[in-house]
């Protein structure tokens, strides 16, 4: 059934369908697996779409050598940090550091028409994300529901169930 979706809200669906991965039946299951396959060649193309340049990730590889040699070291060695934010690890000492800015900066220069480029592809994909498309759902039918599914997991797969009569 074709039904209205933004992406970001189909690909959403892929946590709804993890969630759901143990519950039995075998209708259901075939539900599941048919719209996640179907999700993930969605997912795909807007990859491919956002995937940078070469020369992109030369500059990011050149970036990270940036960030290594000016970062606080332990012997001799980089020390990252996890930043709770970005629940990420980052290179410690490197936050108000001139000299590491100051290289960064001029990287960034060297490399202004590739990080604009990038910028815009990155604003294109997030209008393909926005977009809303209509997306052709495999339903499963209420009675294949598996007794056992909680509340939070009828509620993440709503869009493919199809309500009872």
């Amino acid at each position: 059934m074709k039904k209205k979706i933004k992406r970001s809200d189909l690909f959403a669906l892929l946590n709804a369908f993890e969630a759901a991965k143990d519950l039995q039946g075998v209708k259901f299951g075939y539900a599941v697996a048919k719209n996640k396959a179907n999700i993930l060649a969605e997912r795909k193309c807007v990859d491919e779409a956002g995937k940078p340049s070469k020369e992109y990730f030369e500059f990011d590889k050149r970036r990270l050598e940036l960030c290594e040699e000016h970062c606080d070291k332990e012997n001799g060695k980089p020390v990252k940090i996890f930043n709770p934010i970005t629940r990420q690890e980052v290179y410690a000492g490197l936050d108000g550091n001139k000299k590491f800015n100051a290289a960064v900066d001029a990287l960034t220069e060297e490399y202004k028409d590739v990080t604009e480029a990038f910028k815009q592809q990155r604003e294109e994909v997030n209008k393909l994300l926005d977009e809303e498309i209509e997306f052709d759902f495999y339903m499963v039918e209420f009675s294949e529901i598996p007794e056992n599914i909680t509340a939070g997991q009828m509620a993440g797969l709503e869009p493919i169930i199809n309500p009872p009569e």
